[in-house]
C-alpha cells in the first residue's frame, strides 16, 4: 500500500470464512485507514457474508460483489444484491455481454471483470465497455487499452 498509495484503485479481495466474528475485515480495513487509503479500495468477495461485515465496519467502503461463472453468476447476483448492496460488480470474462454491461449501468454498478490476460479478451471486455479489468498482466492490458 506504501507502494501505490492513491495513485490506483486497489482491489482487495477477502478470502476465508465469515463465521470469524469480523475479524479479517476488521483488520484489513483497519490497515486501509493506517495508510489512509479508504477511497482508493474495493473489497471484493465471493462470500457475501464478508461484504456485509465490511459495511457493518464502514457504511461507506466501497465493495464487490465477485460472481462466478455461468449461470450461477445471475442468480448470485440476483439473490446477494440486495442484502450486500455493491458498489461495483466483479464477473467472470465469460459472464459478460451487452447487457449485463447496460444491466450494471442502469444501476450505477461499475463492472471489472476477471481474470483477464489474453489480448483479444481484453479487446472485447474493454469494447463491451467494463470500467475495468483484474489481470496478471497489467502492462499488456494498458497496452491494449490504449490502442483502443
Amino acid at each position: 500500500m506504501e507502494l501505490v498509495g492513491d495513485k490506483v484503485t486497489l482491489n482487495i479481495e477477502l478470502k476465508g470464512f465469515s463465521s470469524d466474528e469480523g475479524n479479517l475485515p476488521r483488520e484489513v480495513l483497519g490497515l486501509v485507514s493506517d495508510f489512509g487509503l479508504e477511497d482508493s479500495v474495493i473489497y471484493s468477495s465471493f462470500d457475501p457474508q464478508l461484504l456485509i461485515l465490511v459495511h457493518r465496519i464502514n457504511p461507506s467502503a466501497r465493495v464487490g460483489l465477485l460472481l462466478p461463472p455461468g449461470n450461477l453468476s445471475t442468480m448470485v447476483r440476483t439473490f446477494f444484491t440486495p442484502f450486500v448492496r455493491p458498489w461495483s460488480l466483479h464477473p467472470h470474462y465469460k459472464s459478460v455481454s451487452e447487457r449485463f454491461i447496460r444491466v450494471a449501468k442502469k444501476n450505477s454498478q461499475p463492472v471489472f471483470t476477471y481474470t483477464v490476460n489474453q489480448a483479444e479478451v481484453m479487446q472485447k471486455m474493454f469494447q463491451l465497455g467494463v470500467s475495468g479489468i483484474f489481470t496478471d498482466v497489467p502492462l499488456l492490458a494498458q497496452q491494449v487499452r490504449e490502442e483502443i
